[in-house]
């Protein structure tokens, strides 16, 4: 792949600069891929990178299976192709929006649309009322406002997101009522989100979740407290922060 050690000069990712040998070896051995010459470097997150290619296009390489490999028509950028370069490594290719002209109504159009079917929007809502709007961007004739990085909207706690559907997930339904109980015994009230009218919740500053307990208090209750009854974590080996966070995130919506 032409170019890509040259596009990686602008990168300030240290966990994909880390990756970059091993990805840049599983790209080379993928003639489809390897032939495709980079113009330059979009930008990273955690171990996963995007890249600009000769075709207008955007390729988005990681090592971690995608969320949504067909994208969600509401609220995901679409996706052009997708695949697996070897065992640890896959991609999907995606057209390049503009994000030269995104507001914070467009970003709160897409989290609307990405409440509204049902999933909850993560890390795309900024301090003091604004929005990262570098989540999105506008794509087509229309200038339709569209999530750059899937990642920003997941299934709701409580489900998967497989074959285009949200379907229940047993283990994460029953931490689900156990985190309601906890919340009930201990008094705790969540702050309702809108569905219809997104609301920032960063507005509260740290206190997104209820207005008792600062959000890292809570989620950190919460998260001992499943390990101590001894609740089986579904997205991780333990119970981390990640998963009763989102737990707490999906029951504001509700």
């Amino acid at each position: 792949m032409s170019g890509l050690v040259e596009a990686f000069k602008h990168c300030d990712d240290a966990g994909a600069m880390t990756k970059l040998p091993e990805f840049a070896k599983a790209i080379r051995a993928r003639t489809a891929i390897g032939d495709t010459r980079v113009t330059r470097y979009l930008g990273a997150g955690g171990t996963d990178f995007a890249l600009a290619t000769e075709h207008g296009t955007a390729l988005k390489i990681g090592d971690e299976r995608l969320l949504r490999p067909f994208a969600h028509p509401a609220f995901d950028a679409p996706v052009l192709d997708h695949g697996q370069i070897d065992k640890n490594t896959f991609f999907y290719v995606q057209p390049i929006g503009d994000t030269a002209n995104v507001t914070d109504e467009h970003v709160v159009n897409v989290i609307k649309n990405i409440r509204q079917s049902g999933f909850v929007e993560d890390d795309i809502w900024g301090p003091l009322g604004t929005t990262r709007t570098e989540q999105v961007a506008l794509f087509g004739k229309e200038s339709k406002p569209l999530l750059i990085d899937q990642g920003s909207a997941m299934p709701p706690y409580g489900y998967r997101y497989t074959h285009g559907k949200l379907i229940p997930d047993a283990q994460q339904l029953e931490n689900l009522q156990a985190v309601q109980s906890f919340l009930k015994d201990q008094k705790l009230a969540l702050i309702k989100q809108s569905v219809e009218n997104p609301v920032n919740p960063m507005n509260f500053e740290f206190k997104t979740l209820t207005k008792e307990l600062d959000d890292m208090e809570l989620t950190e209750s919460v998260r001992a407290h499943m390990k101590n009854i001894g609740a089986r974590p579904a997205l991780a080996p333990q119970w981390e922060y990640n998963e009763a966070n989102h737990a707490l995130t999906t029951l504001t919506l509700r």
